[in-house]
C-alpha cells in the first residue's frame, strides 16, 4: 500500500464508514477488494468530492454494486493477461470510475495515459474532478465530451475543455480502446466497425433491457463475440450480477 497509515487502521475506517453508511457500496466494495487497490482513502476522498460537484446526480448509478464489480473483474482480467495498454481510449467513459480504480488498482496494469469520451456534456467535469491527480500529472488522463460515433483513433485531433472554460486541442491515437458500456450504443456495428484492425478492444455488455438508455442488449457471450470479430481473442467471459448476467470480451480486432 503507498497511503501512510498502517493498513489496520484503514480497515477500521473503512468499517466505521461503511457502518455510517457513507456510500455503503464503495466503502464495501474497497473492503471486500481491500488488498487489491492502493491509497483507499485517497479513493474514497476524490469519490466524495466528485458528489458533491454532481448536482445533476449524473453519476449515481456509478458506484452500485454491479458497476464496481464489473469493472474490478475487467482489472483482475487484464492483468491475469499481462497486457500493455498503452494509450487507452475509455467509449461512454461517464464519471471516469474505471479509470480511477484502474490508477489504484495494485496489480500489474500497464498503461500510458487514458483519454475518456462520453457524449454527455455533464460528465467530463465530473471525471476529470475524479482523476484529479492524473489530470493534473501533465494530462495522465482527460475526459472530453464527444459523440463515440464521431471518433476515430489514429492520429485524430478534439477539442476539449479545460478547468478555466477555455478549450485546448488534443491529438490522439488509441492503442488500446475499452467500452464497458455496449449496451448504450444503439448501432454498435457501425461503432465497432470503425475500429482499426490491431487494436486492444476490452467491451462489455449486459442482458438487461428494463433500464434507461439499454438499447442494445445482447442475450449470450455468443452474440457479443459474433458483432465484435477479433483475429485474436485473450479472453471471453461471463459475471453473473444476479439480475442480469454481463459479458466480456477482450481481444485483437
Amino acid at each position: 500500500m503507498t497511503t501512510h497509515l498502517p493498513q489496520r487502521l484503514v480497515k477500521t475506517m473503512l468499517h466505521h464508514l461503511h457502518d455510517d453508511g457513507v456510500a455503503p457500496s464503495i466503502v464495501r466494495f474497497l473492503t471486500t477488494h481491500f488488498d487489491c487497490y492502493d491509497n483507499h482513502l485517497i479513493i474514497l476522498k476524490q469519490i466524495f468530492m466528485s458528489e458533491q460537484l454532481d448536482h445533476d446526480r449524473v453519476g449515481r448509478d456509478a458506484w452500485a454494486t454491479g458497476q464496481l464489480e464489473s469493472k474490478h473483474w475487467l482489472l483482475l482480467t487484464v492483468a491475469k493477461l499481462n497486457l500493455k495498454l498503452g494509450e487507452t481510449w475509455i467509449i461512454c467513459g461517464w464519471i471516469g470510475s474505471l479509470a480511477l480504480l484502474m490508477d489504484n488498482f495494485n496489480s500489474s496494469i500497464s498503461f500510458d495515459r487514458i483519454r475518456s469520451f462520453d457524449i454527455d456534456g455533464r460528465c467530463a467535469a465530473l471525471a476529470d474532478s475524479l482523476n484529479k491527480r492524473m489530470v493534473l500529472d501533465d494530462w495522465k488522463f482527460k475526459a472530453s465530451t464527444m459523440d463515440a460515433y464521431d471518433l476515430s483513433y489514429t492520429d485524430f485531433m478534439w477539442q476539449t475543455e479545460k478547468y478555466n472554460g477555455t478549450s485546448d486541442r488534443v491529438i490522439g491515437t488509441a492503442d488500446t480502446i475499452i467500452n464497458t458500456s455496449c449496451e448504450h450504443l444503439e448501432d454498435f456495428d457501425a461503432w465497432f466497425g470503425k475500429i482499426p484492425d490491431g487494436k486492444l478492444v476490452v467491451l462489455q455488455c449486459n442482458n438487461r433491457p428494463d433500464l434507461d438508455g439499454h438499447v442494445n442488449n445482447m442475450n449470450s457471450l455468443y452474440e457479443l463475440a459474433a458483432r465484435a470479430p477479433c483475429s485474436r481473442v485473450y479472453y471471453k467471459g461471463v459475471l453473473d450480477c444476479g439480475e442480469y448476467e454481463r459479458y466480456m470480451l477482450i481481444g485483437r480486432r
